[in-house]
């Protein structure tokens, strides 16, 4: 082609091609949705969405003869008529009546990329090939916005998509990811290292665990993994997982007297007060060692563990007694749970799918059975919520053989949970205080109807934030602990009050002001009073809690003109509700936001 000679058309791959397009076909959308058909369009790519074949079969005409006005013809391979339960791509999208996710052409590009930096950076360090295996994952996500549906080959790529989906804010596949590190035969000690180190983030103690094991296994001296395992957090309320997991820790780091300290508190737990008091001797010698002579002739000896014996007071209840009781503490309507104790100490919840009624309360006030309520119901709101003061795990274990110790830590939940209190009695927010039995104290607030879950949360948040940070080794804790139920889940948990503690077999007792059991339990219940949605709320908006609060509401304050905007252009009225719903707009998106809100001038701004 010469310089004089004449053409029509652009260059394919032009940067205004889109542009041009959506000007040339701005008329052929106008022509479709007068029509009435719902299409959706990006540059030359389309779908039309209808009711019926037949209403398809139509609009399919009616696109053909639109588009030889404008003299541009369909591509007949391209164009096809489906159902949507049997799925179509669009714009590099699998979609189906289920949601939309990448197409396999996208994941399969995307697999063969990273096959191909894997294969070329064979002599690279491992960090070298995560990032930049990293670096294509993420050019990817930033159009899909998820790394699910890429099937690692290998245990490095596997390292970069767990690291990508945690970026992503995607834990749930995060963990479904590190399941996969048995697909592969890793025989590299900073492999298995990186894996722990994903695993403990993800709150995979099992994982960890094993994964660091592995490493000091291939590498006895990585000193990377020995630490991190010295880190973990080993013991929980399942004893003897956490005697066995206590075992290996000790296996790869003998030295360390913590564990056998930890060790003797779980077989205490257990009632193995021999085997407790062995691991509690080694701990005292392996600390004999680290420490100056002199220092440990003056250090007093610790007592021996022994079994507790306390035998739970017995309460005293009537029928009406159980309705109230029934009509305060509400939540899940088909499913309460029950807590059980093997031969062996382990203790956990089991779900009972049927409604919670009178008798079994009876139960649990006799003591026979120990409930827990699911507070969140079927439409994520709650009657009741808690906030849980406690004794934190690694102070209590710690401290596990020295009273005196013990006795401070107990004073200091007492403390923290005064100071609550007394916001709450400054606030006028009607609070119960229960002893949870073990080591804290339980808050409960009751309303009068149920709210959502969220401001539930927000507003105990305010709370506990009005309260001042906990004191050193007290942790807090709110109920419920989410905003809402996903899944099939049953959502939180909490164990109800005025029964048995399974392990320290305390009846958990109301408590006055000063930390006393009250007198008469179900009097208690009798006088409380209910707190109001909109008490809440106002509370929340006195104390200018406005910014959280405001997603709590459905509606928006918004400007005339902002209303009009948001009315009048779907493109931006889009934008807004992306931001809003995913927290997440992409560079053009924030600019295209950024040049029509932002040229509303500062009346509008002051407005807002």
């Amino acid at each position: 082609m010469t310089i004089s000679e004449e053409y029509i058309g652009i260059s394919q791959g032009s940067v205004i091609s889109p542009l041009l397009a959506n000007i040339y076909l701005h008329q052929f959308d106008l022509e479709i949705t007068k029509k009435g058909y719902h299409l959706i369009r990006y540059a030359d790519d389309f779908i039309i969405l209808e009711q019926t074949q037949e209403i398809i079969a139509r609009a399919l005409s009616d696109i053909t003869t639109t588009l030889q006005t404008l003299k541009l013809n369909l591509n007949e391979k391209k164009t096809r008529l489906i159902h949507a339960e049997n799925g179509f791509v669009f714009l590099g999208y699998y979609i189906d009546i289920n949601g939309k996710g990448p197409s396999k052409k996208a994941i399969g590009a995307i697999s063969r990329k990273l096959d191909e930096i894997t294969r070329s950076g064979k002599r690279r360090s491992i960090d070298e090939r995560i990032t930049d295996l990293k670096q294509s994952i993420k050019s990817w996500t930033n159009y899909f916005h998820t790394c699910r549906g890429i099937d690692p080959k290998n245990e490095v790529m596997l390292i970069a998509l767990i690291e990508m989906s945690l970026e992503l804010g995607d834990d749930e596949y995060a963990v479904k990811l590190i399941g996969k590190r048995k697909d592969f035969d890793i025989d590299q000690s900073d492999i298995w290292y990186r894996l722990g180190h994903l695993a403990k983030i993800l709150g995979q103690k099992e994982e960890a665990l094993n994964a660091f094991s592995q490493a000091l296994s291939i590498s006895p001296d990585h000193f990377q993994a020995k630490d991190s395992l010295k880190q973990l957090e080993l013991v929980d309320e399942d004893v003897y997982s956490s005697i066995e997991r206590l075992k290996r820790l000790i296996h790869h780091c003998p030295d360390l007297p913590q564990p056998y300290r930890d060790l003797a508190f779980c077989y205490s737990e257990l009632g193995e007060y021999g085997q407790a008091q062995e691991s509690f001797q080694q701990a005292s010698k392996l600390e004999m060692k680290e420490e100056p002579e002199e220092k440990h002739k003056e250090k007093p000896q610790d007592k021996p563990i022994t079994p507790p014996s306390i035998e739970p007071e017995q309460l005293i209840f009537s029928d009406e007694d159980i309705s109230l009781f029934c009509s305060l503490f509400r939540g899940r309507k088909e499913s309460f749970a029950c807590q059980w104790v093997d031969e062996i100490g382990r203790r956990g919840f089991s779900t009972i799918s049927r409604p919670l009624n009178p008798d079994e309360i009876k139960r649990h006030f006799n003591g026979i059975d120990t409930l827990g309520l699911y507070l969140m119901n079927e439409e994520d709101r709650v009657y009741l919520s808690v906030i849980d003061v406690d004794i934190n795990q690694k102070a209590l274990l710690e401290y596990a053989t020295n009273e005196e110790e013990i006795t401070k830590l107990h004073q200091l939940t007492n403390n923290d949970t005064a100071r609550i209190v007394s916001i709450c009695d400054d606030l006028k927010i009607p609070v119960l205080i229960e002893d949870s039995g073990y080591k804290g104290r339980h808050l409960w607030f009751f309303f009068s109807t149920p709210i959502p879950a969220k401001l539930a949360r927000i507003f105990l948040k305010f709370i506990i934030e009005k309260a001042g940070k906990a004191s050193s080794g007290i942790h807090r804790e709110i109920f419920p602990d989410r905003d809402k139920v996903k899944g099939e889940g049953f959502g939180p948990l909490i164990k109800l009050p005025l029964g048995i503690h399974k392990r320290t077999n305390r009846r958990c007792l109301f408590l006055d002001r000063e930390g006393n059991p009250i007198s008469n339990q179900m009097e208690v219940l009798s006088q409380i009073r209910q707190i109001t949605q909109q008490t809440v709320e106002e509370i929340l908006l006195t104390y200018g809690v406005t910014s959280r609060t405001a997603s709590i509401k459905e509606e928006e304050n918004e400007s005339p003109l902002i209303d009009s905007l948001l009315s009048g252009c779907g493109v931006i009225s889009y934008l807004v509700k992306k931001a809003r719903d995913s927290h997440y707009l992409d560079n053009s998106e924030r600019v295209t936001l950024l040049y029509t809100l932002g040229h509303l001038g500062q009346e509008e701004k002051t407005r807002r």
